[in-house]
């Protein structure tokens, strides 16, 4: 799939405008969408060494309850097109004490990592975001090991 960096410009100039107020609100917004993030948990059919990609991970829901479900032996790698989003992602990991999970500023479809790399896929809202979903969603399949979720 080629990028669409004028897109990727556009969504990430608006989530850094929006990234204050998300992480102002970060309290209520984890608390409000944490049962979204608990179904999210379950539908991933995570094991203690799992590797995980949360796509999309904006203030760090549910990268950071995944990496709390999995440690000490599973990982998280969560992408963002904003940065300053992530930071907020960092932040929250460090206050937390995990140390399983990394943050990348990244859009989805252009993620480096090797076939088959992840145990599971997860995004709670992202994936609306990319230019070409069908194209997109066989990247992030590609991404997964067989039996992969």
């Amino acid at each position: 799939m080629q990028p669409v960096p004028a897109v990727h410009k556009r969504i990430r100039e608006d989530w850094r405008r929006a990234a204050p107020g998300w992480t102002r609100w970060e309290p209520h917004l984890a608390a409000f969408l944490w049962p979204v993030s608990q179904r999210i948990m379950a539908g991933a059919a995570l094991s203690p060494s799992s590797r995980v990609l949360d796509v999309g991970s904006g203030i760090g829901d549910p990268a950071l309850q995944i990496a709390g479900a999995i440690v000490p032996d599973g990982s998280v790698l969560g992408v963002d097109l904003c940065d300053e989003m992530l930071a907020t992602c960092r932040d929250r990991a460090r206050a937390y004490g995990l140390t399983n999970v990394t943050f990348r500023q990244t859009a989805a479809e252009d993620l480096d990592e090797p076939p088959a790399s992840f145990n599971a896929v997860v995004a709670r809202f992202s994936v609306i975001f990319f230019p070409d979903v069908a194209a997109g969603l066989r990247k992030l399949h590609d991404l997964l090991k067989p039996g992969g979720r």
